[in-house]
């Protein structure tokens, strides 16, 4: 799942098109925009207008967390590398196969 909370970067030049969404509307417009851009198989959630799950989460940007279905953490990391994160699920569902099937 992926977490879409305030833009890290409203107005630069690869973002000109975005500025700081002041609505929930406009949020969310902009997280279907970028799972669609991106061709995300992964479900996107949009945070808060007071980004309350990124505080929770550590308020860094582009945060990972890989969590057990237990709720314990399996890995964190400060910074996103799809190679690890890869490598970190690859284990884990090589470790613990279910019953049924991981959601992307």
């Amino acid at each position: 799942m992926v977490v879409y909370c305030r833009d890290p970067h409203p107005g630069e030049p690869a973002y000109r098109n975005y500025v700081q969404p002041e609505n929930m509307e406009q949020r969310k417009q902009y997280a279907q925009e970028l799972a669609d851009t991106r061709h995300m198989a992964a479900t996107v959630v949009v945070d808060t207008m007071e980004d309350e799950t990124y505080k929770l989460f550590g308020s860094l940007p582009n945060m990972v967390y890989v969590i057990e279905r237990d709720g314990t953490i399996a890995y964190k990391a400060t910074w996103a590398m799809a190679d690890k994160i890869d490598q970190v699920l690859g284990a884990m569902t090589a470790e613990k196969p279910t019953q049924e099937p991981l959601s992307a």
